[in-house]
């Protein structure tokens, strides 16, 4: 018996390091959508990011956001109606990303092999993350470039087809945490 208390106190407080930090993204945490068309190259703002990261020491444990397809904003509402056309919002609402666990370098560098989910499709892609500490934030940053097709889209069109936008198209973020101390 003497023994088995021994061993539990050994083991708890190793358990209890080895835990993940839960860090929420906060507001000001940041997310657009770069494209190109045949009229001109647009940028689209994410107005809602949800989600967390797991940490522990200068690791990402985990990481996962969510983005509802409708806080996606051009500032025009008829580009808006076809970009959510495009992505079917109405049957897939949400746009996921989550990752397993992410080694930083010393310099805060790190890949990551990200599950992105767009309109019903999941297809799994190396996305390269830089953590900055400054006070007692730290800002996750990083882009996804994928081809709309890839997720079995198609890109919008508009005015008849005289318009369009191009497959490719590019996730950047800038996800603001707590520091982890």
């Amino acid at each position: 018996m003497k023994r088995l208390l021994f061993l539990l106190l050994l083991l708890v407080p190793a358990l209890v390091v080895a835990q993940s930090t839960r860090l929420a993204f906060q507001p000001a945490s940041k997310m657009w959508v770069d494209g190109t068309s045949t009229l001109h190259d647009w940028t689209v703002e994410v107005q809602k990011v949800e989600g967390a990261l797991f940490a522990s020491g200068a690791s990402i444990d985990s990481v996962r956001f969510q983005v509802p397809v409708n806080s996606l904003k051009s500032g025009k509402g008829g580009m808006d109606s076809k970009m959510y056309e495009a992505l079917k919002a109405e049957r897939h609402p949400i746009i996921t990303v989550s990752a397993g666990a992410v080694s930083l370098n010393a310099q805060g560098v790190g890949t990551a092999n990200a599950r992105v989910t767009i309109g019903g499709f999941t297809k799994t892609m190396p996305v390269q993350v830089t953590a900055r500490t400054a006070g007692a934030q730290t800002s996750y940053t990083g882009a996804i470039t994928f081809k709309m097709t890839d997720f079995r889209l198609s890109p919008p069109t508009a005015m008849m087809g005289t318009i369009k936008a191009g497959d490719t198209v590019t996730l950047r973020f800038d996800l603001k945490t707590n520091a982890l101390r």
